[in-house]
């Protein structure tokens, strides 16, 4: 009776789990803009307010694949030069964060994640240095 009951709760912790995880995927799909983005000067720890640096950037994330892996479309533009990446990122079990880990070997914290809002920071995105973004859902 006891390993039925330890056997019952394991399975609805995993259910949880991947449930948080899928949950995190299906919101994350479409395309979302910066509307704010932060990065750490690593000459003076100073913030830089990329934004008002003539930055952009735009995410256009897709559908997951049965294998966990996601795909999504990084568009950055600074002073009308434009480069777009397309790197792959999973989402960890608890949905909370997500790594991409070929092209950038950064974890990603889900700050927040709404219907319309998107909040992440990670402390080694481009060079070292913290990036804090809020992007708004097209």
């Amino acid at each position: 009776m006891k390993n039925n009951i330890l056997l019952l709760f394991l399975s609805m912790l995993v259910f949880v789990s991947c449930t948080k995880e899928v949950e995190t995927e299906n919101n994350l799909i479409g395309t979302w803009h910066a509307v704010v983005v932060t990065a750490v000067d690593d000459i003076d720890g100073t913030p830089l307010d990329l934004i008002a640096m003539g930055e952009s950037m735009t995410l256009r994330f897709e559908a997951c694949g049965l294998d966990g892996q996601c795909q999504t479309i990084v568009e950055l533009s600074l002073d009308g030069d434009i480069e777009i990446f397309d790197p792959i990122y999973v989402v960890d079990a608890s949905g909370n964060s997500m790594a991409i880990p070929i092209t950038f070997p950064a974890e990603i914290t889900i700050v927040e994640l709404t219907d319309d809002q998107l909040i992440i920071s990670t402390p080694t995105f481009v060079y070292g240095n913290d990036l804090y973004v809020e992007l708004d859902k097209e």
